[in-house]
This record gives C-alpha cells, structure tokens and sequence, in this order.
C-alpha cells in the first residue's frame, strides 16, 4: 500500500469495475490508521501520564528546565541585619 495515493477519477472507475477492491482498500487503510493511532499514544507516554518508571522516559527528565543561575529573584544569604555564626578555622 506504499506509494502515491490515486487520483479521485481513478477511485471512482475503481469502485465502478471492482467494488471489492475498493471495499479491501479501505478495510486496510483503517487497520493503518488504527495501528497508526495506536503507535501515537504508546509514543506519547510518560511516567506523569502512565504506570512507566521515569527511567523508561525517552525525550529528557520530567521537570521544566530550571533557568539559569544568574536570573535568580532573590539574593543568596540570610536576613539582613542577622548575625551569623560561622565556625572558625583551627591551624593545629
């Protein structure tokens, strides 16, 4: 069934002197469809939207991808005015 697809005038002459034909044309044309749809949803998976393990994930991690370092919001540190406690370093 690979190749061009026929002309509509081509169709219709074949329904005209083989009915049968154009019947077996369009029963396999739907099993592709079919098998087609079907290769599409297994495609579409995950481990958010199915049973499957992350591990078995094909296209990257489940996570939206973090920005980058530079564009946090906040700064890093405590409050301000907070008196920290570091431990000092010993030379022994």
């Amino acid at each position: 069934m690979e190749g061009k697809c026929p002309s509509r005038d081509v169709l219709i002459q074949m329904a005209k002197e083989n009915p049968e034909a154009v019947a077996d044309l369009i029963i396999a044309l739907w099993a592709r469809v079919d098998a087609l749809e079907a290769k599409v949803a297994e495609l579409t998976k995950n481990s958010r939207n199915s049973s499957k393990p992350p591990s078995s994930d094909k296209h990257g991690p489940n996570r939206p991808q973090r920005s980058a370092k530079g564009e946090a919001k906040r700064k890093p540190g405590g409050q301000a005015g907070h008196k920290g406690s570091t431990l000092e370093m010993r030379l022994d």
